[in-house]
C-alpha cells in the first residue's frame, strides 16, 4: 500500500511538472506575459524542488531503517508528523512496525542467548567447545578451574598441563567417555572427560564434558576394593577352614594325648582314613591355588593386540567349539550377521574369550529347556556401533542376582568360579566398550557394544 501511495505521488507530481512545463512553453513566445512567465518558473522550480524533497526523505527514512539494521540497533524511531506527506507517513508507520518486530526477535534472541550462557557458565560440568584444529571458542568457569588451565585459546595450550589431556580430547570418538590419570603440578586428578559434536551453519564444533571424579573414584575403588577383599577371605577362609580342621583330626589321631600312637595300633581303616584326609586336604588346596590363578588371570589382561577381523567367522569359530555339546543336547543354534561382511577392530583372541564364555553360559542355561535355542546376531546399532547379542531361552537370570553377575567371583552355578562375566566386562571395557545383560522371557539377552 505504501509503494502504491508514494507511485501515485510522484506520477502526480511528474505530470503537474510536465503541464507547468508546456504552459511556461505556451508563454515563452508572448514577451508580453513576462510577470505571468516568472510565476510559471517559480511554480516550476517549486515543483521539482518538493519532488526532489519528498523523494529525498523517503531515501532518508529508508537509509536510516537500513543504517539501525545494519548497526544492530532497533530502537530507531521514524518521523510521522503531520506536516509530511500522507505515503511518507504510512511508509515511516510500517518502518517502525517492522523496526519493533525486529527489536523484539533481537530482544527474544538475547534472552535465549543469555538464558544459555547461564546454562553453559552454571553447569554442574566442566564443557569446553572448540573447533577440530583445537581452536577453543568458549570455555566455562568450571572447565577452567577443574583443570587449572587459566584463559587457554587452543586445546593443544593443556600440553603443559598434560599431553595425555590434550590426546584424549582430540581423539576421544563422539558418544564416548573416558577416565584419565594424571599429575598437574602436586595435584593428582581424576577426570571424565566425554565428547559430543554438533554442527552449526555448517561448521563442526566439539563440546568436551570435563569432570572431576576423583573422589567418586576413590570411594568406588575403596567400595571394590572392599567387596574384593569380602569375597577373597570368603574364598580363602572356606578353603583353610577345613584344612585346619582335617589337619587337626589326622595330629589327634597319629599323636593321642601328645604322644605318637603305637605301630601295633596302626591298622588298615586308620591308614585309609589318614590318606581320605591327606586327599581332602589336597582337593581343598587345589580349589585355593585355582582361585589364586583366576584372580590372577583376571588382573594381569592390561594389553590388547589390535588387528580387524570378521565378525562372522570369530563368531562362527567360538560356536563351533560346542557343536557336540549342543548337537547332544538338542540346541537349536543360530548366527545372524548384517552386514555379512561385518568387521571388527579389537584384539580377537581375547574377544573370542568373551564369546566362548557367553556361549558357554547359555548352553548351561538351556540345560532343563524342552526345546532350547541359542540365538546370535550382530549388526550396526543407530549410532553406527558394532553390536553383538546372545540370546537363549534357559531359566534366565533372577531379577535380583542380574546386577551382580559382573562381580568377579559371584556365581550362582556349585561348581563355578565366579571369573567368566567379571573377566568379559573387563576385556570389553578394554575395547572401550561395553556389555549388558537383559531378561528375555524366557531366557536372557547378552549384549556386546563396541
Amino acid at each position: 500500500m505504501v509503494s502504491k501511495k508514494f507511485f501515485t505521488i510522484i506520477v502526480i507530481r511528474i505530470i503537474a511538472i510536465f503541464l507547468t512545463c508546456l504552459w511556461l512553453a505556451y508563454t515563452i513566445p508572448s514577451s508580453q506575459k513576462i510577470y505571468t512567465y516568472i510565476v510559471i518558473v517559480i511554480l516550476l522550480l517549486l515543483q521539482v524542488y518538493a519532488l526532489i524533497y519528498h523523494v529525498n526523505k523517503t531515501n532518508r527514512a529508508m537509509a536510516g531503517f537500513f543504517v539501525s539494521l545494519r548497526d544492530e540497533y532497533s530502537f530507531y524511531r521514524f518521523s510521522e508528523d503531520k506536516d509530511i506527506s500522507a505515503s511518507s507517513s504510512s511508509l515511516s508507520q510500517v518502518l517502525n512496525e517492522t523496526s519493533d518486530l525486529l527489536r523484539k526477535a533481537r530482544v527474544e534472541k538475547e534472552k535465549q542467548f543469555r538464558f544459555m550462557e547461564f546454562v553453559f557458565e552454571n553447569a554442574g560440568s566442566g564443557m569446553i567447545i572448540f573447533l577440530e584444529d583445537g581452536k577453543i571458542n568458549r570455555i566455562n568457569n568450571l572447565a577452567i578451574m577443574i583443570l587449572e588451565c587459566g584463559n587457554v585459546r587452543n586445546i593443544h595450550e593443556l600440553d603443559r598441563i598434560s599431553r595425555l589431556l590434550t590426546q584424549k580430547l582430540m581423539l576421544i570418538r563422539p558418544g564416548d567417555s573416558e577416565v584419565i590419570r594424571f599429575v598437574s603440578g602436586n595435584a593428582y586428578k581424576i577426570i571424565r572427560i566425554g565428547i559430543s559434536v554438533f554442527r552449526v551453519e555448517g561448521v563442526e564444533y566439539k563440546l568436551a564434558n570435563v569432570q572431576d571424579v576423583r573422589n567418586e573414584m576413590e570411594e568406588y575403588e575403596i567400595e571394590s576394593m572392599q567387596k574384593l577383599i569380602r569375597v577373597i577371605n570368603h574364598e580363602i577362609m572356606n578353603s583353610i577352614t577345613p584344612i585346619i580342621t582335617i589337619t587337626e583330626a589326622i595330629k589327634r589321631g597319629w599323636l593321642p594325648q601328645g604322644q605318637v600312637i603305637a605301630a601295633n595300633e596302626i591298622n588298615e581303616n586308620f591308614v585309609h582314613d589318614t590318606i581320605d584326609n591327606i586327599g581332602l586336604i589336597e582337593r581343598r588346596s587345589n580349589g585355593l591355588k585355582s582361585f589364586v590363578e583366576n584372580y590372577r588371570k583376571f588382573s594381569q589382561i592390561t594389553r590388547l593386540n589390535i588387528q580387524t577381523f570378521s565378525v562372522k567367522q570369530m563368531v562362527r569359530e567360538s560356536l563351533m567349539l560346542f557343536a557336540n555339546e549342543m548337537l547332544q543336547k538338542g540346541i537349536d543354534g543360530k548366527i545372524s550377521i548384517d552386514p555379512d561382511g561385518l568387521s571388527l577392530d579389537g584384539d580377537r583372541k581375547l574377544l573370542e574369550q568373551v564369546m566362548i564364555n557367553l556361549i558357554k553360559n547359555a548352553v548351561e542355561a538351556v540345560d532343563s529347556v524342552e526345546y532350547p535355542k541359542i540365538r546370535i546376531t550382530a549388526g550396526l546399532d543407530d549410532e553406527k556401533r558394532v553390536t553383538i547379542k546372545i540370546s537363549d531361552n534357559g531359566c534366565g537370570i533372577p531379577e535380583e542376582q542380574i546386577h551382580e553377575i559382573f562381580i568377579p567371583f559371584f556365581t550362582t552355578k556349585e561348581s563355578g568360579a565366579g571369573i567368566g562375566l567379571s573377566l568379559s566386562r573387563h576385556i570389553m571395557r578394554l575395547h572401550k566398550g561395553s556389555i549388558s545383560v537383559m531378561r528375555n522371557e524366557p531366557g536372557s539377552v547378552f549384549s556386546l557394544r563396541f
